[in-house]
């Protein structure tokens, strides 16, 4: 578990989860409407999965999973931190235009369950980050125990 509070652990698993989320989205859009799965199962408009969303989670996870192979420990930290402060970002903005129509935020939707998600991936990256031994490996390249 420890491996995952470290940049290159949290852009090998997120990249992996950004991944998949995307293709599974593309699958669903396929099946229900502008991918609101969840309605369809009487949850309401908790989540949905739009194009400019599939679009922005496959792209990422991409380059994600690149990302943990060619930067260099100190760039990956510094990529992690970035990611860290969109992922809360992307929250206050969730939370600020709750509510208003689809897309609420220009060029896609976001709802309670994205906000989570969200701030989650963002205190998340910035632990990976900013913790002592990321900062000792980012430092020295090397992973310490």
């Amino acid at each position: 578990m420890d491996k995952y509070l470290r940049p290159k652990g949290f852009l090998q698993l997120g990249g992996i989860i950004l991944l998949v989320l995307g293709i599974a989205g593309f699958l669903l859009e396929l099946i229900f409407p502008a991918g609101k799965f969840l309605t369809a199962f009487g949850a309401g408009d908790v989540l949905y999965f739009d194009a400019f969303e599939n679009i922005a989670h496959t792209i990422l996870g991409i380059v994600a999973l690149i990302a943990a192979r060619v930067l260099a420990p100190n760039l990956q930290k510094w990529l992690v931190a970035l990611l860290g402060v969109f992922g809360i970002v992307v929250t206050l903005l969730g939370f600020a235009y709750a509510g208003l129509p689809a897309p609420n935020l220009g060029v896609t939707n976001v709802e309670l369950l994205d906000d989570v998600v969200h701030f989650v991936v963002g205190v998340w990256a910035l632990v990976a980050a900013f913790r002592p031994a990321a900062v000792m490996e980012a430092v020295t390249g090397r992973v310490t125990r």
